[in-house]
């Protein structure tokens, strides 16, 4: 199965394929099929054919087009025994021709896939072959390069031809990721004038030597021109020995000079294929490069030379005719004329090619490396594994130990509190402790036992079965001693104290006699018969409600434990569970305790235990109605469902069969009370139903109530929403009437029969004219429910039908609905002016308020005991419009106050004087604009927006609710308004009228110069109390400077300059003031003259009015807020009116 022959698949390219896609799927499919075929032919075995692709070197043959690449490759003498594509002469879809010879493959590659307009067909080829040959795509480039570019190309071509070629390479390296050896191959050699007659010579096998050099590994750190021109140098030398060699055996003169003409040229291209090989290999940063491993020189055409001796002589090249008839050479017309009579002879030449490939390239790929990008790459993933086994290991060391610790900490606790239940039996309160001690480790392994051990305390180290039965068996017989012995002793009393009385069972006696001798039977013998049959809620409530309390005396005389109630509770669970499971050892019980309470149980209970029973068992049973049901989209949503029992179809279906059923048995009968004994004959049936149907009237009343007051709306986003959920409650068949019609369909129980409701029908006309006569007087909700139980569920209704079936124009439900539907259309014609304050603005025009106000008259025209039910029925969408309402009334106030108030005070008022101190005034007019009481910005923007939300409170202000609406305002705003009446009252009169007060100045006696106030170009001086310097403010003082002169000397004076229009409030700030009463104040002057002495200067000012603002410093100092709303506004009262 190992080996199983994969199905093959459909590996047809798609049609939706593009162009190129196609192309390279059939490339791929091409390498694919040389890869398999040469696998195939591989002598190694099956299991290990795919190392033959590494073991065996691969080498790419490329080169400019017509370079003589695959006559280089036919002539190098290897064999090849597989090949691919015979049917197209060894050529394919890429035009790649694969060779595969014994010890290597060729691949050689056209030259027009380097060309520019193959762009698509060279990136397919080596992206193919990097898929089948993933390590090593390629172990060595042999780049083959046509002479005549070195000859008779110029240095750009040369360059251009080594660039085209290098960023190929680059390509190939920067997919592969590594550094590829290249061998560079000069072809056609036998172009070059000379080179057949220089290299004629049957003594030397010209096929094994080689032309050029392989470069050393010490060589590598040298320049790609540096290395060819050392190897190149040399070279020649070797060339100049041979030509030396040749020159002394020829004898032909032209033949010499074709010799000593190719040493010449040979020698002159050094230059040009250093520039070659600069351009080819240089180095670029942070980027792979070709290695340079060598240069050849190769020829495999058949050449001719003419000679004496046709048996040796090959055919020249053609000879330069300039060279020829040249008037220096001596022998010009012998060689012409020896060179007519001379023959051809053919000699086929293949020169230093085949060592090459025998020898040479396949010793040249141990150079293969990564670049450095991918070296990088490896060394980081090597690190990274290394670190992170590394890191595997210490953490499984480290979490070995301290496994290790947690087992063995965890045993030695477990030891400890073992050892110490066995020191401490006689202490009781100890004997507690350890049990809460035990009972947590036993549920620790019972956790262990059913989920498994944590991680944390190892894999095999915590012996988990052994150590749970050890525990289980030390805390059972704690349980035994602690919980179920004290507790059925307080079972015991508590029954036989309840069974002693001699009267009939009140409910709650009736069900603690039952509860008690339920949990007492529960952790006796009996119990083992059936485990199924123990309640352990009833076990936990009779522990938590009774026992502990009891415990609890104990526990105030120092008898238990502080914390006996924790450790009750936490081992109610466990003690429980294994009481269920069986494994709790049991008590004996006392049989004829057993016997009187059940005979006490049998007894006829109250009619109201019996409807308990009852209720609690149809509850389960019976079905329940769901909400949407009710409404008519799924609008009213309710958090409490009500029961099919309170309903006609309850009444007929199952509470009046069990009535009966009760009537004839009205005890409870299980096997708690014994379920064979218990059947005593009911002596007033009668009374008994009668009091059972009441009760279930009184409980259909009590159960819709609590239904309706569970009722919620299913909120809508944003105002649209609130729109559309207004008109589904204020349509004629609107989702409100749907709902209250049907509540009040359902709660119509009649539990009289048919015999009964037609004398009732007679006597109707008689009942009608009585309750005309008490219309008037108030029904009071225990009133109704004591009326007979026919009439009782209609007149406890009755309010409420009164309301829902009010016709239109006569108020009750009709009228509600025409105010959510004015409010819906107000809200839909605010929405497109976007202007809702002028709407909703708290006044009686204002359609939520309306709407508000006739909600509470409602529910105020209903008996109290319908109030909350029919609050969340019908005031619950005012709520939610109103929560709409508000989000809007604040963005648009909000929105107001920023483009009227706050942008005109940002922009003429803040930072500048005397709002603040600064140089740069504010205008007084902006000021007064600004601060003017009834019309200016401020008491404006109060007048026309928030008249009915924000009111004067004495000197304060405050927020008011206008409905269910209310506005907060934050305190920025609030200290604002009580900053602003401080200054406008002050500078204002009540009409709005800037105050006009005089203001005198009084010099004081110990002043030791003399002043006066300069006022534009008037001078007033400051002279003594008969003749004072009085001047109405601000008529005369509104200047725009202000200068105090003092006179020191009779030729020297000292000046205090002001300017502006705030001048006289800077002059007056710029002093010590010292404040006498409402209308005085002292102002004093200390000033340094010429550094030498301070001479003070002080007048009283009064004022006509009061002192403010000049006897304040920073009077005018106020802060205009961004917003003036809390931002939680909208939130906090959606969260008021949550569901």
């Amino acid at each position: 199965m190992l080996f199983k022959k994969k199905k093959k698949t459909d590996t047809k390219p798609s049609h939706s394929f593009s162009k190129e896609n196609q192309m390279s799927y059939l490339i791929l499919k091409e390498f694919k099929t040389a890869k398999n075929n040469y696998l195939k032919s591989a002598k190694s075995g099956r299991l290990f054919r795919n190392h033959e692709l590494y073991n065996t070197p691969w080498f790419m043959i490329t080169g400019p087009e017509n370079s003589g690449k695959s006559t280089v490759l036919a002539a190098s003498g290897l064999s090849f025994p597989l090949r691919c594509f015979r049917e197209n002469g060894g050529e394919s879809i890429s035009g790649v021709k694969w060779f595969f010879g014994n010890g290597a493959i060729w691949l050689d590659y056209p030259g027009k896939i380097s060309d520019s307009e193959n762009i698509e067909l060279f990136e397919s080829v080596y992206k193919s072959l990097a898929k089948i040959r993933r390590k090593r795509p390629i172990d060595c480039i042999i780049c083959i390069i046509d002479i005549e570019c070195l000859i008779n190309g110029s240095q750009q071509s040369i360059r251009k031809t080594a660039l085209n070629l290098r960023n190929k390479f680059d390509e190939l390296i920067r997919h592969w990721g590594i550094e590829l050896p290249v061998f560079c191959i000069f072809s056609k050699m036998d172009s070059m004038p000379g080179f057949t007659e220089f290299f004629y010579d049957n003594s030397v096998k010209w096929s094994d030597q080689l032309l050029g050099a392989t470069f050393a590994s010490e060589q590598a750190n040298d320049s790609p021109r540096n290395k060819f021109n050392k190897e190149y140098d040399i070279l020649c030398s070797s060339l100049k020995a041979l030509y030396l060699k040749r020159s002394a055996i020829e004898n032909n003169n032209n033949i010499r000079r074709l010799i000593c003409r190719f040493l010449i040229e040979f020698e002159g291209i050094k230059k040009r294929a250093g520039d070659f090989f600069e351009e080819l290999f240089k180095d670029i940063p942070y980027e792979g490069k070709p290695v340079f491993k060598g240069f050849y020189f190769v020829s495999c055409n058949a050449n001719e030379i003419r000679g004496k001796n046709s048996k040796e002589i090959v055919t020249p090249s053609k000879l330069s005719q300039t060279i020829i008839c040249h008037p220096l050479n001596p022998q010009r017309d012998e060689s012409y004329n020896q060179g007519a009579e001379q023959k051809l002879v053919r000699k086929p030449g293949t020169l230093f090619i085949e060592r090459l490939f025998r020898e040479v390239f396949p010793n040249g790929t141990q150079v293969l490396k990564k670049t450095r990008s991918t070296s990088t790459n490896s060394l980081i993933k090597y690190y990274t594994l290394c670190g992170l086994f590394s890191l595997i290991f210490v953490s499984l060391v480290l979490y070995l130990f301290f496994a290790f610790e947690e087992t063995q900490n965890l045993y030695g606790k477990i030891h400890e509190n073992v050892s110490l239940i066995s020191a401490q039996r006689d202490n009781l309160m100890d004997a507690y402790i350890q049990m809460q001690n035990i009972s947590e480790m036993v549920e620790r392994f019972r956790t262990f036992h059913q989920k498994g051990v944590p991680l944390s305390y190892g894999i095999g180290l915590v012996k988990t079965e052994r150590t749970y039965d050890k525990l289980k068996r030390i805390y059972f017989q704690q349980a035994y001693n602690l919980l179920s012995v004290p507790l059925a002793a307080y079972l015991e009393t508590g029954i036989k104290n309840i069974s002693a009385t001699g009267y009939n069972l009140t409910f709650e006696n009736y069900l603690s006699l039952y509860r008690y001798l339920k949990t007492y039977l529960s952790i006796s013998e009996e119990v083992a018969v059936n485990r199924s049959r123990i309640d352990t809620m009833i076990i936990r409530e009779t522990i938590e409600n009774d026992f502990y309390p009891g415990m609890l005396n104990l526990q105030k005389a120092k008898k238990f434990p502080m914390n006996l109630e924790t450790i009750l509770k936490t081992n109610i669970g466990l003690y429980s569970y294994f009481l269920k499971n069986g494994e709790m050892p049991l008590i004996q019980q006392n049989p004829f305790l057993v016997k009187q309470a059940r005979s006490r149980l049998a007894q006829i209970p109250d009619a109201k235990i019996i409807y308990e029973s009852i209720a609690n068992r149809l509850q389960n049973t019976a079905p329940s109605i769901s909400n949407p049901g009710l409404s008519g989209n799924g609008v009213i949503l309710s958090k409490k469902s009500i029961n099919t029992f309170y309903t006609q179809e309850g009444w007929d279906r199952y509470v009046k069969n069990e009535i009966e059923m009760a009537i004839k048995n009205p005890v409870i009968i299980d096997w708690v009370t014994g379920e064979d004994g218990i059947r005593n004959v009911v002596t007033n049936e009668k009374k008994l139903k009668s009091d059972l149907v009441s009760i279930y009237i009184d409980d259909i009343c009590r159960q819709w109530l609590l239904f309706l007051e569970s009722i919620y709306y299913q909120r809508p986003e944003g105002i649209s929403g609130t729109v559309r959920f207004l008109r589904k409650l204020s349509v004629e068949s609107s989702d409100i009437s749907v709902f209250l019609d049907n509540v009040l369909e359902l709660t119509k129980v009649n539990t009289l029969s048919k015999e009964m409701i037609a004398i009732n029908a007679v006597s109707n006309h008689a009942t009608k004219k009585l309750s005309s006569i008490k219309k008037n007087i108030p029904v009071a909700k225990d009133d109704i429910l004591k009326k007979d139980t026919l009439s009782k569920i209609d007149q406890f209704f009755k309010p409420l039908v009164t309301l829902v079936r009010s016709q239109e124009g006569s108020g009750g439900l009709s009228a509600y609905k025409e105010k959510l539907n004015l409010i819906s259309e107000e809200l839909a014609r605010c929405a497109e002016s976007k202007k809702f304050i002028k709407v909703f603005n708290g006044t009686d025009q204002d359609p939520l308020l309306s709407a508000w106000l006739e909600t509470e008259k409602l529910i105020m025209s209903l008996p109290e005991y319908l109030h909350p039910a029919m609050a969340s029925v019908i005031q619950t969408p005012v709520k939610i419009a109103a929560e709409a309402v508000l989000n809007l009334i604040s963005e648009e106030i909000e929105e107001v106050w920023l483009r009227n108030v706050y942008s005109f005070y940002s922009s003429k008022l803040s930072g500048k004087y005397p709002f603040h101190k600064s140089k740069e005034d504010a205008s007084v007019d902006a000021a007064m604009e600004f601060l003017r009481p009834n019309t200016g910005l401020i008491y404006g923007f109060i007048l026309n927006n928030l008249s009915s939300y924000l009111v004067r409170d004495g000197n304060k202000w405050k927020s008011r609710s206008v409905g269910c609406i209310n506005l907060e305002f934050n305190e920025n705003f609030i200290e604002l308004l009580g900053k602003a009446d401080k200054i406008s009252s002050s500078i204002f009169n009540h009409d709005g009228s800037r105050k006009i007060q005089t203001v005198c100045f009084i010099p004081l006696p110990g002043n030791k110069i003399t002043g006066a106030l300069n006022i534009g170009k008037q001078e007033y001086k400051i002279v003594d109390d008969k003749l004072n310097l009085c001047l109405r403010w601000p008529d005369e003082m509104q200047s725009h400077g202000v200068t105090m002169r003092l006179y020191i000397q009779q030729n020297y004076t000292d000046e205090l300059k002001f300017k502006g229009e705030w001048a006289l409030l800077r002059l007056i700030e710029s002093a010590q003031i010292s404040i006498q009463n409402n209308t005085s104040m002292i102002a004093r002057w200390e000033r340094n003259i010429q550094n030498m002495i301070i001479l003070p200067y002080g007048v009283k000012v009064k004022f006509s009015e009061t002192v403010l603002p000049f006897g304040e410093k920073e009077f005018f100092w106020l802060k205009c807020p961004e917003r003036i709303l809390k931002r939680e506004t909208g939130k906090r009262r959606i969260a008021h009116s949550g569901d």
